[in-house]
């Protein structure tokens, strides 16, 4: 992200110089060329202003509360900080780009409310994504990940996935996945249930209420067989 905000004050330095050495003909109709150059400045304007929506973070990258948000290649889906409904609370969460009214689909700390705008989300270099209160120091959320070369990806699935940065989108490489933690909301590719290698158990988990993303009742195997007697 650094990388693009970097591109776009080249691309508006570039803008100013080329606006200073635009002469405009006495009559003030522009001639061709002067034409052809305001065509590029806005064109670099427009890129500018849409090249900042990557669906990757690397370690060296931050995602800051009110800053940058991560959009998946096909535009399904959003990864930024937010505040439920009547809520100061910030929480980094995923929602649907395309939807008018906001619709959080994953929290990450759903128990861990950050009371200020201060959040950052970071990967480490060692995998490890961290939400941490940038005025404090304090980390409030933790992936608890760990891997070599690693990447934060958000797919277009709505799986945010931290992988090897040289291996491919197959789940068996990924070093961590939201979809091996699900809230309230079951996507497409997800699973509900136990791996019986692992031992990791996939549940849903509601909120405590629409202010409050915590969580209040967790749908496991052991919940489903006391509901069935």
């Amino acid at each position: 992200m650094h990388i693009f905000r970097g591109i776009r004050m080249v691309v508006v330095r570039m803008t100013m110089r080329a606006t200073c050495h635009c002469e405009v003909p006495e009559g003030g109709v522009p001639t061709g060329s002067s034409m052809k150059l305001l065509h590029f400045i806005f064109f670099c304007i427009f890129f500018s202003n849409y090249s900042v929506a990557l669906d990757t973070l690397a370690p060296n990258q931050t995602l800051r509360d009110g800053v940058e948000t991560l959009v998946s290649a096909g535009s399904s889906f959003k990864l930024g900080f937010f505040s439920p409904e009547n809520s100061s609370n910030r929480y980094i969460g995923m929602w649907f780009t395309n939807v008018p009214q906001q619709t959080v689909v994953w929290v990450a700390n759903k128990n861990n409310r950050l009371t200020n705008t201060s959040g950052v989300l970071t990967i480490t270099s060692s995998g490890n994504i961290v939400i941490m209160d940038s005025q404090s120091g304090i980390t409030v959320w933790s992936s608890n990940s760990s891997g070599t070369s690693p990447v934060l990806q958000l797919l277009n699935t709505g799986n945010l996935v931290v992988k090897d940065g040289g291996s491919d989108n197959n789940s068996a490489s990924y070093i961590w996945q939201s979809f091996d933690h699900p809230c309230d909301t079951i996507l497409p590719g997800m699973k509900m249930g136990s791996n019986l290698e692992t031992g990791l158990e996939w549940y849903m988990t509601s909120w405590t209420s629409k202010q409050d993303p915590s969580m209040e009742i967790s749908l496991t195997n052991s919940t489903i067989e006391a509901f069935r007697r």
